[in-house]
């Protein structure tokens, strides 16, 4: 792995490009945003940073639009509902399920990161929420356990690590 970028500055498209081929990927388009080792906490900090971002921000419940006030709420109707956060980044959307409390999930199509306007989106929100929770955010595949098979990440300190392509086996 190398130190290529700092978060707020741009990834050459021609180093990662290969990682967001979906033909070239046995899980096809889907990639996740990972963070681990969270809380009810960390949630309502991304929550609350999310309804004061220039981002489109809405939740759906069974398929209808809803509001929530806190995680809480959100895992609580997560007990008999589909509760689903979908996120406008401008370029392409992310989405959330809210599959566990101590680890935050975003998924997103790789066909829709097809250049460096949106490869700079992309490093932008995983930049900024790694900033706010002070935590390493891992953009990966999505067929392996969560951030095991990364493309690339940013630490706490928003170096962002890129994998060498050689050593993702999805990519060959």
């Amino acid at each position: 792995m190398m130190v290529r970028a700092e978060a707020d500055s741009s990834l050459p498209w021609a180093e990662v490009k290969s990682f967001f081929d979906s033909e070239k990927s046995e899980d096809l388009d889907r990639r996740d945003i990972f963070i681990a080792d969270c809380s009810k906490e960390t949630w309502n900090e991304i929550l609350e940073w999310l309804n004061q971002c220039p981002y489109q921000v809405q939740f759906v419940c069974d398929g209808k639009p809803c509001a929530f006030d806190s995680v809480t709420e959100i895992f609580q109707a997560k007990e008999s509902s589909t509760v689903i956060l979908y996120l406008d980044l401008g370029q392409f959307s992310v989405r959330t399920l809210f599959f566990y409390e101590d680890q935050v999930e975003f998924d997103f199509s790789a066909s829709d990161i097809q250049g460096q306007v949106s490869l700079d989106k992309l490093l932008s929100f995983v930049g900024e929420l790694s900033k706010l929770i002070g935590k390493e955010v891992i953009v990966s595949y999505s067929s392996e356990p969560e951030g095991t098979d990364w493309i690339f990440k940013v630490d706490a300190f928003q170096k962002v690590l890129v994998r060498d392509e050689d050593r993702v086996s999805k990519s060959s």
